[in-house]
């Protein structure tokens, strides 16, 4: 064998061999378990089908192949830079995201130790119908860790346990309570809330059903009301005003009016993509996380007021409230339901045209307004460490104020009942 034989002869030996401490095969599904991109491959393929060739060749025929310019010993190198490169590339997105891991854990804790934040686990979900809805049959946990826990049951329907069954018929009169998250009783345990107070000391005259839920305005009880309270066919609907319920009637407008008729509406506060994305992150794990709360809660501070203080002036919230108030006080009146209506205390006042509305309500007759100020007169420590103003001791207020006028209201409505019955 001349020189050049003998120097094409290992060159060819060093070529294999670097490929074969790569680990390599040339073909194709080995090549592509180890990395190797498909640039590569699509240039080197014939490259190496023709040194597996080249290699079986009588050494005069190598010689005449050697023209071709066959680098295997460039594949190789090309080869082990792919690897090198994949390789590298692996190691830094393991490196960026243990670094990202890590900057959200020392958040995490941070955010715990320095600025706890309530958890709510799970959360409110979207409805198309009545915008916000509690998940149904859910256990529901609001807790600052270390400080205060408080434990939600819901019903099939997503209400507050425990509810009288939907019938047909009735053995007692049924009492409706409509409201928002100091109705539903948020910051008090199950069977702390007023509602089931007033069930046990009216558990011989009446049932009491609770419909209130966080982030109800007038519009949302309206609907609730007309679309699940009258399968109850209430003698009495007691209805809670709070701070909010101006503003809330626009975040999710469910009901308005038109020509005096009640026109029920899809919620389109959210599109249909964001609602998903709500109702997933509601039951999801994250509503645990601190981090996550923080920054939950101020984009959502931030958003819910410009949706409702930037849409109408107060005045315009006062009417539209007072317009829906009117029409539903003449349509219970016109069923035989009277209608009570309490407020959280000094929360009206901050609303006159409402206020001066529900006076004139009251004084024709069309609801019974109940003001609370002068149930919390000289009562100390009735709030919840949740943030709500009514805690254990305040809800047992409430209720120790409304048992008698409920029960009159109850007898007074079945005796006009049987009245009307008698005539007719």
């Amino acid at each position: 064998m001349n020189g050049s034989a003998t120097a094409l002869s290992r060159k060819l030996d060093v070529a294999f061999t670097s490929l074969s401490n790569q680990g390599f095969r040339i073909n194709r599904p080995r090549m592509a378990k180890r990395g190797v991109p498909a640039k590569f491959w699509d240039s080197y393929l014939e490259d190496a089908r023709a040194a597996l060739s080249l290699q079986k060749m009588p050494l005069q025929n190598r010689l005449a192949a050697s023209a071709k310019d066959i680098s295997l010993a460039q594949l190789a190198r090309d080869v082990a830079k792919a690897i090198n490169m994949t390789r590298k590339a692996v190691f830094i997105t393991i490196l960026a995201s243990g670094s990202v891991l890590t900057c959200l854990a020392f958040f995490e804790v941070s955010v715990r130790l320095i600025n706890p934040q309530p958890e709510l686990y799970p959360r409110l979900v979207h409805s198309s119908r009545y915008g916000t809805l509690l998940p149904k049959s859910a256990t529901i946990v609001q807790q600052l860790p270390g400080a205060w826990k408080f434990v939600y049951h819901t019903n099939e329907y997503g209400f507050r346990v425990s509810m009288p069954p939907i019938s047909n018929r009735y053995d007692r009169p049924n009492i409706v309570l409509l409201g928002d998250s100091y109705t539903f009783g948020q910051g008090v345990n199950d069977g702390e809330e007023f509602g089931a107070v007033l069930a046990d000391k009216l558990a011989s005259k009446a049932n009491v059903v609770n419909l209130g839920v966080p982030g109800f305005g007038l519009t949302h009880e309206i609907r609730v009301f007309y679309e699940f309270g009258r399968l109850f066919e209430p003698e009495v609907v007691v209805l809670q005003f709070c701070g909010n319920d101006p503003s809330d009637n626009l975040y999710e407008m469910v009901t308005t009016l038109v020509d005096g008729r009640f026109d029920f509406r899809t919620d389109r506060s959210l599109n249909s993509v964001l609602s998903s994305i709500k109702n997933w992150l509601s039951g999801s794990i994250i509503q645990k996380s601190a981090a996550y709360n923080l920054a939950r809660n101020r984009i959502y501070d931030l958003w819910h007021r410009r949706v409702t203080e930037s849409a109408k002036e107060t005045h315009e919230q006062e009417k539209f409230y007072n317009e829906l108030l009117v029409a539903f006080a003449d349509d219970l009146r016109r069923r035989g339901i009277r209608l009570i209506l309490i407020a959280v205390p000094g929360q009206l006042a901050l609303f006159p045209e409402i206020l001066k509305q529900v006076d004139t309500l009251n004084q024709q007759g069309d609801l019974d307004y109940l003001a609370s100020e002068i149930w919390f007169d000289g009562k100390t420590d009735y709030g919840s460490p949740e943030g709500h103003l009514w805690g254990v001791r305040g809800h047992q207020i409430v209720a120790e104020h409304l048992v008698d006028p409920l029960r009159s209201a109850v007898e007074r409505s079945v005796v006009e009942g049987r009245q009307t019955d008698a005539l007719q």
